[in-house]
């Protein structure tokens, strides 16, 4: 109880503290798989206290007893807590393989909203080892349990990392075809909106990639205003920075100046990267 009131607080360090002791209280009693489902939970705190050393070796003492057990819900998200100790540890193939096998488990347990996050994270580690078609693979995989999960917000997202991932995997007919695949996503509320921004501004860049400024365009002007409205001011400029580019692909320097100078008026201060990068566009255009 202490430490899943430790963790409700935010205080992980207290609730690993917490859930260690437990362990130790429920091994001296003789509860095997009592004391290592509590593992699981010690883990899942010392990961969020950035102690993945001590979340792996949780996890690795506990899987058996939960495999023998048959505690299949506890065995798959501690599979998947290994996996995030792995990555932390820098240790990816490992984790890709243990995300995979996490989402298996899921799957068979007919959770696929978990299923389709074990998923998600694997395609993310692949995409981190440059295995590009591999990730597209799996972020469409995510997609699709994340449909049958009935989270739009979540399969709008995995649908459009596909297409960006099958871009970079040299695939542009896969890559369109997984963009028409975001654009038939529906749904509603702020988290979807938000996924809905992202997705344009990363189909702006798609078709950009793909020599079509003029498709891209409108992408990318729609995907500014609403994360403006969103308040997200920071990817707001990364989009007009693109839809300044894409005026200057287009011929258009007027609109490409006017655009870009909007934008570096809207800087923070502390952007000097991304100032450096539009003054140096604009003087492209003033050349």
């Amino acid at each position: 109880v202490r430490g899943h009131l430790a963790n409700d607080l935010g205080r992980p360090e207290d609730a690993a503290t917490a859930f260690r002791a437990a362990v130790a209280d429920f091994a001296a009693l003789g509860a095997e798989v009592d004391a290592a489902v509590t593992r699981v939970e010690f883990a899942a705190a010392s990961l969020d206290a950035g102690r993945p050393e001590e979340a792996a070796e949780a996890i690795e003492d506990a899987e058996a007893v939960l495999e023998r057990a048959e505690v299949g819900h506890e065995l798959a998200r501690g599979r998947y807590l290994l996996a995030r100790a792995c990555q932390e540890l820098d240790r990816e193939v490992q984790a890709a393989e243990l995300f995979a096998a996490s989402a298996e488990h899921f799957a068979a347990l007919g959770n696929e909203a978990a299923a389709g996050q074990a998923t998600e994270s694997r395609a993310e580690v692949l995409d981190r080892l440059d295995r590009d078609a591999e990730a597209a693979a799996d972020f469409a995989a995510a997609a699709s349990r994340f449909h049958t999960a009935e989270l739009p917000a979540e399969e709008l997202r995995n649908r459009r990392r596909a297409a960006l991932s099958w871009l970079w995997a040299g695939e542009p007919a896969r890559a369109e075809e997984a963009l028409a695949e975001a654009d038939a996503v529906t749904g509603e509320g702020p988290h979807f909106e938000w996924e809905r921004a992202f997705a344009a501004y990363d189909a702006a860049r798609l078709l950009a990639n793909l020599d079509r400024p003029a498709e891209a365009l409108p992408r990318a002007t729609a995907a500014a205003e609403a994360l403006r409205a969103m308040d997200a001011e920071g990817p707001a400029v990364a989009a007009d920075v693109l839809s300044g580019r894409l005026w200057r692909d287009l011929g258009k320097v007027a609109e490409a100046r006017e655009v870009l100078t909007a934008a570096l008026a809207r800087l923070p201060e502390e952007a000097s990267g991304q100032r450096e990068d539009i003054e140096a566009l604009l003087a492209e255009l003033d050349a």
